[in-house]
C-alpha cells in the first residue's frame, strides 16, 4: 500500500509544484529548553519547546499531575491504568530508534535527541538532522515529505490501542525512517500533519493543531494549505468531519477510505473524495482482522497452499448486516427491510437478499456460522458499502474471493491513478 501511494502522489508531484514555495526561508537557530527540561521531559532544540510525559506539566515539566488517573482518563485509557509509567500500554513509534526510553508510548529522548521517535538531533549547516551517525539517508526518487513535529497531545498521548482503525499510526511509523522523510522542509513535496481524524470532534481539534503549526511554521500559509497531507479514516471520510474544519483544510490532500465522489441523496451521504487531490486507500489488515476475516485460514496463505479447495461450488457470498440495524430482514413481503434506514449500503444489501437469498449457488444472510469455510468455496464475494466504507473488497481478496462491487460514484483505492 505504501509503495502505491508513493506511485500516486509522485504523478501529481510536478503539478502540484505549481503552489509554490515562496520564499527560501533560513535555517532557524539552535534553540534552548529549561536546563531541567531533560529530567523529566525532552527538548525539542529547533522550537525550544518541552515536551512532557502524559499528565506532566510546566516549562520543564516538573509539574506531576495531581490526579494521574484523570490524566489518562483525558486519553482513553482505563481508570486504573498508569499511562506513564506503567506497564506498557503502547508501543513507541519506531521503538525510540534506541535514542530514548519508551514511557508508555511516548519517548523520554536522551539529550541532544527530540521528535516522536527520537530521530531528530542537531547536524551540520546550523539543519537539524535524521537519524544522525545511522546511515540514514534520504532517497533521492521522490516524492519526499516533511513531518510537522506537534505537541504530544495531538497525537501520542492518546491510547493506540482502544484505535479500531490505526492507519495514521501505521502510516507515520514506518514514514519516520523510510528514506521518504526529510528534515528539511525546504526540500518537501509534501507536508504530513501526524494526526489521527475519525470523527467531528477529532476535526476540531485538527484546527487547533493547525493554529499551532501556523504559529510555528510558515509553510501552511505560505502554500494556503497545498501539499499538506491529512489521514481520515471515518465511515465516510471528510465529509464525516465538522463543517469549519472541511473549509480550513479545503486545500489540503486527504488520505481516507472512502470515495464517494458525488452527493448521494438516497443514502443522505455528502460528496468526500476529490479525484487528483484526495487519496483513497485500502483499510489496514490488523491482527484483529486476520481474526475476524479469517486471513488466517486463507488458501493463499503459505502455510495452507496445499489444502486449498479446488472447487468452487457457491457462486455469491455475503453475510453481515443487511437492514442497516440489527433486525433480520423479511423474507415473506417486499421490501424486506423496514424504511427507518432505506439508504444504508445505497439500498444494495437490501436488493440482493430480497432478490437471492434464496436461490440455489448464492449464501446471503446475516449470520453464517460456515463463513470461512463457504469463502474458500466461492466464486464471488458481495463487497457492498454499509454506513460508509467497506472492508470486505480488501479482506475476501485476501481470501481467494473475487470481490463483487456495486457501488454508485464510490472510488476503490488508488483510484483514479492506478
Amino acid at each position: 500500500m505504501i509503495f502505491a501511494l508513493w506511485l500516486v502522489l509522485l504523478t501529481w508531484q510536478s503539478s502540484s509544484k505549481a503552489a509554490g514555495k515562496g520564499d527560501e526561508s533560513q535555517p532557524g537557530a539552535r534553540k534552548t529548553c529549561p536546563d531541567t527540561c531533560h529530567k523529566y521531559g525532552t527538548c525539542n532544540e529547533e522550537l525550544g519547546r518541552c515536551d512532557c510525559p502524559r499528565g506532566w506539566k510546566g516549562p520543564d515539566c516538573s509539574q506531576a499531575p495531581a490526579e494521574p488517573n484523570d490524566a489518562c482518563r483525558q486519553y482513553a485509557f482505563k481508570a486504573d491504568e498508569d499511562c506513564v509509567d506503567g506497564v506498557p500500554l503502547n508501543l513507541c513509534l519506531n521503538n525510540c530508534n534506541g535514542l530514548g526510553k519508551c514511557r508508555g508510548g511516548w519517548c523520554h529522548c536522551d539529550k541532544g535527541y527530540w521528535g516522536a521517535d527520537c530521530s531528530l538531533s542537531w547536524g551540520e549547516g546550523g539543519r537539524p538532522a535524521l537519524l544522525a551517525g545511522q546511515g540514514y539517508v534520504p532517497r533521492a526518487k521522490k516524492p519526499l515529505i516533511y513531518v510537522y513535529e506537534l505537541p504530544p497531545k495531538y497525537n501520542i498521548y492518546f491510547n493506540m490501542r482502544r484505535n479500531d482503525r490505526p492507519l495514521m499510526f501505521m502510516f507515520w511509523q514506518r514514514l519516520l525512517s523510510s528514506g521518504a522523510r526529510t528534515a528539511d522542509p525546504e526540500a518537501a513535496d509534501y507536508f504530513l500533519v501526524p494526526m489521527s481524524q475519525r470523527g467531528p470532534g477529532d476535526s476540531l481539534l485538527l484546527v487547533d493543531a493547525l493554529e499551532y503549526i501556523r504559529s510555528h511554521w510558515p509553510w501552511w500559509d505560505r502554500l494556503q494549505g497545498h501539499r499538506h497531507i491529512i489521514i481520515q479514516t471515518g465511515d465516510t471520510g471528510r465529509a464525516e468531519m465538522a463543517r469549519g474544519p472541511i473549509a480550513t483544510t479545503a486545500n489540503a490532500t486527504f488520505i481516507t477510505h472512502w470515495g464517494l465522489t458525488e452527493d448521494y441523496e438516497f443514502s443522505g451521504w455528502r460528496a468526500s473524495h476529490r479525484p487528483l487531490q484526495d487519496i483513497v486507500v485500502p483499510i489496514y489488515i490488523g491482527a484483529m482482522h486476520q481474526r475476524t476475516g479469517g486471513l488466517q485460514e486463507s488458501p493463499l496463505h503459505p502455510l495452507h497452499k496445499a489444502k486449498a479447495v479446488k472447487k468452487k461450488d457457491i457462486q455469491l457470498l455475503f453475510a453481515g448486516r443487511i437492514c442497516g440495524g440489527r433486525e433480520a430482514p423479511n423474507t415473506t413481503s417486499v421490501p424486506n427491510c423496514r424504511p427507518i434506514n432505506k439508504g444504508y449500503s445505497q439500498g444494495v444489501r437490501q436488493l440482493v437478499h430480497q432478490l437471492h437469498w434464496n436461490r440455489t449457488g448464492f449464501s446471503v444472510k446475516m449470520h453464517n456460522p460456515h463463513y470461512f469455510e463457504e469463502l474458500q468455496r466461492t466464486r464471488f464475494c458481495l463487497a457492498p458499502t454499509g454506513g460508509g466504507h467497506g472492508h470486505r473488497q480488501i479482506l475476501v481478496a485476501f481470501s481467494g474471493c473475487v470481490p463483487l462491487l456495486i457501488s454508485d460514484y464510490v472510488l476503490q483505492p488508488f483510484e483514479p491513478e492506478l
